[in-house]
């Protein structure tokens, strides 16, 4: 699922990754709580 803990995960190995030249995050919520994004 997407959540805040499964997308920071991925961000954290992403960064960690030293041949990664850029992280792209495209998000497609349909509104609600602003909750998760504030965690991320």
């Amino acid at each position: 699922p997407a959540n805040a803990n499964t997308v920071v995960a991925g961000l954290r190995d992403a960064f960690a990754d030293g041949s990664s030249k850029a992280v792209i995050l495209s998000i497609n919520s349909p509104g609600g709580s602003p909750v998760q994004s504030g965690y991320i």
